[in-house]
């Protein structure tokens, strides 16, 4: 985990990239409960091309897809 906000986090992956995870697809529940520096395992939702957005899921049930 790279940093942590009130409604989500921001991962960085693969050497240069990075990510918001939002609270409703936490596995935790609170963004509070995850530190910075983690290893944490996500799967890709969205990715928005135009304004190079990324959107990830810590839910177990995407993350398994």
């Amino acid at each position: 985990m790279q940093r942590l906000f009130e409604n989500g986090l921001e991962l960085a992956f693969l050497g240069g990239f990075s990510g918001s995870v939002f609270i409703d697809h936490l596995d935790k529940g609170e963004p509070t409960k995850y530190k910075i520096g983690e290893k944490l395992v996500a799967r890709i939702v969205t990715v928005d091309s135009a304004s190079q957005a990324i959107t990830l899921s810590l839910l177990p049930n995407l993350v398994k897809l």
